[in-house]
């Protein structure tokens, strides 16, 4: 399997939009890169995809990290001394934390 960079992605659909043929657009990469060119159905694959995310680029997701701090351990275990809440749901709703937080909490 052979793997295409973001340049040569980009490269190949520039040609292709300019003109039209995934014939001309193979040749031209060929021709730059010295590398076998993508077939017409990874192509169009990655037309696809740029018109879906207007980007080739293969980037993570950049996810918010969940963190315990000791601020929030110290709320917990304040919250689970005054209140006879039961349930973690109610109780994250409550501290506006995760109910995955409040587990996490128990177990400390």
């Amino acid at each position: 399997m052979v793997f295409y960079s973001e340049i040569e992605k980009s490269f190949v659909l520039t040609k292709y939009f300019e003109t039209k043929s995934y014939k001309k657009a193979k040749s031209a990469f060929s021709g730059k890169f010295n590398k076998s060119a993508p077939n017409d159905s990874y192509i169009s694959y990655l037309l696809a995809k740029y018109k879906n995310t207007g980007s080739v680029g293969n980037k993570k997701r950049k996810r918010k990290r969940r963190v315990l701090t000791e601020e929030k351990l110290l709320d917990i275990r304040d919250d689970f001394v005054k209140t006879q809440i039961k349930s973690l749901k109610d109780r994250g709703q409550r501290l506006k934390i995760q109910n995955l937080l409040s587990e996490m909490a128990l177990k400390f």
